[in-house]
């Protein structure tokens, strides 16, 4: 669309909405939040790249609503910095899907760890560096998690106990991961799609993953520094398969032929 300007206060007034869409409204300026404080049916909504002045606090616009389930405010900056007060005593923990694509945050909100309904977090194309912690493999609802575009080293050193068996789609390309692909990965039984393209990961492709050969369609370890074999035994319902770009060595295993679900095979420079 082409709304430009400041938002019309008079939406304070829609106190039964509960969807609101203003994504890429161009404000060219600041906003004013607290219009949004009076529509507390709130269910949905979308504040996503505004052309706004204004920094987001994101704890501040999340106590405007009790029954909040989704959050979008990619292309916007956004502090996420906890207050005094604790998020643990705020009314907004039925939120399901959070977005806050390119907001120039430095970590994944504190107060993520206490929603345990969030099926969705997208937190790619920011400045998070560090660990990824574990307590995000934890969120007994998390389904699908993006990390792309930052500058995270490892993933912080977890057991299988507590792991969310519905994670059906993990994106963690574009980063600065080393080392050997982490083993808790083939626990999620549930992966559909894994991209870990554009990393430095080194070692082998883990013989493990065979635990996810039922469910994973996407597997993208391209542009890594992966070597040996391709294994055997992940291939049985892969419909895209991309190693291009590593240091692998030998043979396409034979049993490729077996799997008529295989659409996209990537091996190239290797």
């Amino acid at each position: 669309n082409n709304f430009r300007g400041p938002i019309p206060r008079s939406i304070s007034k829609l106190v039964n909405l509960e969807t609101l869409e203003l994504s890429h409204w161009n404000t060219q300026g600041p906003v004013d939040l607290s219009i949004f404080s009076h529509l507390k049916s709130l269910k949905e909504i979308g504040l996503s790249y505004l052309n706004t002045t204004t920094t987001i606090d994101l704890n501040a616009i999340l106590s405007y609503f009790k029954s909040l389930q989704t959050l979008a405010l990619s292309g916007n900056r956004v502090l996420t910095t906890s207050n005094n007060s604790s998020v643990s005593d705020l009314p907004w923990q039925s939120l399901a899907s959070l977005f806050l694509s390119g907001c120039g945050i430095t970590e994944i909100p504190e107060l993520v760890r206490i929603l345990e309904q969030l099926q969705t977090l997208d937190v790619s194309n920011n400045k998070i560096n560090g660990q990824v912690a574990r307590w995000l493999w934890t969120l007994p609802n998390l389904g699908s998690v993006d990390l792309s575009n930052n500058s995270f080293v490892s993933f912080e050193k977890l057991t299988e106990h507590g792991l969310s068996f519905v994670l059906w789609h993990l994106v963690a390309s574009k980063n600065n991961f080393t080392g050997l692909i982490p083993s808790f990965i083939c626990e999620l039984r549930s992966l559909s799609i894994l991209d870990l393209s554009n990393n430095n990961f080194s070692g082998s492709i883990p013989p493990c993953m065979g635990n996810l050969k039922t469910s994973l369609s996407v597997l993208n370890l391209r542009q890594n520094r992966l070597g040996g074999g391709l294994p055997e035994n992940v291939f049985e319902s892969l419909r895209s398969f991309d190693v291009g770009h590593n240091q692998l060595v030998g043979k396409l295993p034979r049993s490729l032929i077996h799997f008529s679900t295989l659409e996209v095979l990537n091996v190239e420079s290797n």
